[in-house]
């Protein structure tokens, strides 16, 4: 995505599709969102957690579909001040139960569609 956005700066494309979220060229415009998204993040009621603030020093699970994914929620997290005390560790859906029973992880993010069947 970081390649398409520079390419597109650079005058050597006319059309590009970007995620603004991971590197929005400067001489862009938007024409068309694609797909909207968001960000959904559980938290086990176990762990008594009430912010991202409260997220840091731990250890948040993603189901990464890849690079943007992982910025969006570092997004999030810088926006209170919590991106470089959180871990991220990028996870198998199917262990994310486990993660999370062992303390690995005290909560879960990831990127979808409201209403979708990733969501």
């Amino acid at each position: 995505m970081e390649a398409v956005a520079a390419s597109l700066e650079r005058g050597e494309a006319d059309l590009a599709v970007v995620r603004p979220d991971v590197s929005l060229p400067t001489n862009g415009l938007t024409v068309a969102i694609l797909r909207e998204e968001a960000l959904i993040v559980l938290f086990p009621t176990v762990q008594k957690l009430t912010s991202f603030a409260a997220l840091k020093g731990k250890t948040l699970a993603t189901i990464g579909r890849g690079e943007g994914d992982e910025q969006a929620i570092r997004t999030t997290l810088a926006f209170y001040d919590a991106s470089e005390q959180v871990r991220i560790l990028r996870a198998d859906e199917a262990r994310i139960s486990e993660a999370l029973s062992d303390g690995r992880v005290v909560t879960v993010a990831y990127v979808a569609t409201p209403g979708s069947v990733e969501a």
